[in-house]
């Protein structure tokens, strides 16, 4: 790895929900490595649905809630013809069919069970590749980097610089007001904020109006967070599984226990029937989405 010999890869979240795809890989290119990132499904679809809104204009977010039926062919979760929905948000199911945890009954019950796509439908791949999962409000900590430096048999991976996914470099200091923004809206305190800092068109999903749609979305955060818990981060703490790399295990499950809460403060959960409901009293911020 230098200027001479730099590290390559390409990146296309899609193929986390493409199981010949991954078959593929692990059976032609066993050796490659996989590079995941994940944040709470509400700031997720918070700047998926801005990214949307400025490539394809004004889209109504309430269209994308619509789950796959039994009678129609799931594509990355959503309904036959749509990509892009909130069930797109349902990192565990990607992350399972890799076949890395065992996947027993038991754990198919937090595999989005109600779903026609969820539960036992969840296909195992049993992929042979390695996997590095990080959190995306960590991308500012060193430590980050460091591991995935080891991870990738590197010495270190610079990261003086951000390049946001319209494809501008920042310098660190643009950097690392991004990744301020990002750790405010992650949820680890009641109140979630992201400020503007451009021209794009934004939608504030902390407003009223979307209450039904954070309400159809904190299940599925909810869940993922429990799978990640339960299942995933504890094969990272197994010194024997050098297949499955978290930068500090420990952080990463006290990230995702945020994933619980509704980043916004407004909704809670109801214990017994799992869904969300507007509280009485709430202290609510804003989640403005970034394309």
């Amino acid at each position: 790895f230098g200027k001479d010999k730099p590290l390559t890869g390409f990146k296309c979240p899609q193929y986390m929900n493409r199981g010949d795809w991954l078959v593929d890989l692990s059976e032609k290119m066993p050796r490659t490595k996989l590079i995941v990132g994940i944040r709470h499904p509400i700031l997720w679809f918070a700047s998926f649905y801005s990214q949307m809104t400025n490539n394809w204009g004004k889209i109504n977010p309430m269209d994308l809630t619509r789950p796959c039926s039994k009678e129609e062919k799931c594509q990355y979760g959503c309904p036959e013809g749509q990509r892009n929905c909130i069930y797109r948000g349902r990192f565990h199911l990607a992350l399972a069919s890799l076949g890395k945890t065992k996947m027993t009954n038991r754990e198919r019950l937090i595999l989005a069970m109600n779903d026609a796509d969820g539960g036992n439908a969840v296909e195992n791949y049993n992929i042979s590749n390695s996997i590095f999962l990080y959190e995306q409000t960590t991308l500012n900590d060193d430590y980050v980097w460091e591991e995935l430096a080891e991870y990738l048999n590197v010495a270190e991976i610079p990261h003086s610089r951000y390049a946001s996914s319209h494809g501008k470099a920042d310098k660190f200091k643009k950097r690392k007001e991004h990744q301020a923004e990002m750790k405010s809206g992650s949820s680890r305190n009641s109140k979630s904020t992201m400020t503007k800092n451009s021209t794009l068109v934004r939608e504030d999903f902390c407003s009223d109006k979307y209450d039904k749609i954070r309400a159809k979305m904190m299940p599925i955060a909810y869940e993922v967070a429990v799978w990640m818990q339960d299942y995933f981060i504890p094969l990272a703490r197994d010194e024997s599984r050098t297949d499955v790399v978290i930068p500090k295990p420990d952080v990463m499950y006290d990230i995702v226990e945020t994933y619980k809460k509704d980043p916004c403060g407004t909704l809670v959960r109801d214990e017994n029937s799992g869904t969300y409901r507007k509280s009485n009293s709430t202290i609510s911020g804003g989640i403005v989405g970034e394309g």
